[in-house]
């Protein structure tokens, strides 16, 4: 196996499979990998979104953490789908299903959100 680094820095990060294509968080900054590199794709920097999840079934269609929540990205517009203070962890769509993890900074505990997907 080789190793390469592509991106650094201090954040939140993540990196998930959107249909056919690889993409990577760090912070409020969204990059595609192309060309053997990540390439920014979107800056969401000042809008309460943060990378620490993304997950979902293509670019125009993810779920993203943010300091409101749980967003979705349809392709045009960022939407908070549900509110909550806690640190959204970890998330997974399935055909008709979505799973989200959260945990609670104050008291440790952590929570599974679910979802049915339209």
């Amino acid at each position: 196996v080789e190793l390469k680094e592509l991106i650094s820095g201090s954040g939140y990060s993540f990196v998930t499979k959107l249909g056919d294509e690889i993409f990577a968080t760090l912070n409020s900054k969204i990059f595609i990998y192309a060309d053997k590199n990540l390439i920014l794709w979107k800056d969401n920097s000042g809008t309460g979104i943060y990378g620490n999840i993304i997950c979902g079934r293509s670019r125009n269609d993810f779920f993203i953490g943010s300091s409101d929540g749980i967003t979705h990205y349809n392709g045009t517009d960022f939407t908070t789908i549900f509110q909550t203070s806690m640190r959204v962890e970890r998330g997974i769509v399935f055909e008709n299903d979505v799973f989200f993890m959260e945990t609670d900074d104050n008291t440790g505990k952590n929570y599974i959100i679910h979802g049915k997907l339209k």
